[in-house]
């Protein structure tokens, strides 16, 4: 864990005890977060932006890959299931909002800040794109709720490649 002012960082192969929040106020944080929403899953109706108030939020759900347990290992087949995680991520400050999606539910990509246009662009897999107008760079990442296992949803790999699995 690295404290980070009145927040902590928790490096992610550590068994943090207390909710993780990150404050996203520089580049910097962006990059350092990027294992907590790179891949993560959310779906449209939980992103929201209140205008009066400047708000943009999403719920994302992140897999926890270092806490995946294996479940069945058999030749070079080994299944396994990975906990999962709600997180809000909260940008404040935001002006406008530009949102392009073609699929109710998309993952996370990448998100970037541009400050020579005071962008923040998060970039999905299914093609889903929101641009962010902010007067500054300000926001969150927190854990919501406790962790939890899809059932139905299991991960395998042979040779090296990775499937995923529903029962």
């Amino acid at each position: 864990m690295i404290p980070i002012g009145q927040y902590k960082f928790h490096i992610l192969g550590g068994q943090p005890s207390e909710k993780t929040m990150i404050k996203i106020d520089s580049l910097d944080f962006i990059e350092r977060t990027a294992d907590y929403w790179h891949d993560a899953i959310f779906g449209l109706e939980q992103v929201n932006f209140n205008e009066k108030d400047k708000v943009f939020s999403m719920v994302i759900i992140r897999d926890i890959w270092e806490e995946a347990k294996v479940v069945e290992k058999k030749f070079l087949r080994t299944k396994y299931i990975v906990p999962r995680q709600k997180y809000l991520l909260t940008f404040t400050n935001v002006t406008k909002i530009e949102l392009k999606a073609t699929e109710p539910v998309d993952a996370i990509s990448d998100i970037s800040y541009n400050p020579n246009y005071n962008e923040i662009r998060i970039e999905c897999a299914k093609n889903t794109r929101i641009v962010l107008k902010v007067e500054k760079l300000n926001g969150k990442l927190e854990e919501i709720g406790n962790k939890f296992f899809d059932n139905t949803k299991y991960y395998t790999t042979v040779f090296g490649i990775e499937s995923v699995e529903y029962e």
